[in-house]
């Protein structure tokens, strides 16, 4: 096993052992495949790809577990499956892909094949919906859990598949 862990300000993935020691970085600044602007959050699929949200690349980049670009998904912009500022990701049992939006104020679930399926959420002043939310995770019970930091509070979601 690995601790993958997003270094944002240096456009990387720092890499260590389970003991914490430093094995490599992943990624450079840029564009491309295996560079990245400003990386915040990951996550993990049931094939062990390794999703990263590229924030300021408006995208959310895949890896394989030998750390090599496979995929990416997202721009900017403001239709379904676009981002404004992506943050927050997580994946649910089927391999749906939650993709939280602080600019927008949304969570775009994806499907296994990377197609934006529907989205929830959108505000534009504290106390509604949700508000420059953040953090995701997805429960054993299926509930969607989201850090809704404008509104400072935890909300949870369920969505009826």
């Amino acid at each position: 096993g690995k601790i993958i862990v997003a270094d944002t300000g240096n456009h990387r993935l720092q890499v260590f052992d389970l003991s914490g020691n430093f094995l490599t970085y992943v990624g450079k600044a840029g564009q491309g495949d295996n560079e990245l602007n400003f990386p915040t959050f990951l996550a993990q699929d049931s094939q062990h790809d390794l999703y990263v949200v590229d924030t300021i690349n408006c995208r959310v980049q895949i890896f394989d577990k030998s750390f090599k670009a496979i995929g990416k998904f997202g721009n900017y912009g403001d239709a379904l499956g676009d981002f404004g500022r992506p943050k927050g990701i997580a994946i649910d049992q089927e391999n749906r892909i939650y993709v939280v939006d602080s600019f927008f104020n949304v969570v775009t679930v994806f499907d296994k094949d990377r197609k934006p399926r529907l989205f929830f959420g959108g505000a534009k002043e504290k106390n509604t919906t949700l508000f420059s939310p953040m953090g995701i995770a997805i429960n054993s019970k299926g509930e969607t859990i989201i850090a809704d930091s404008q509104n400072k509070r935890i909300v949870v979601f369920r969505l009826n598949w």
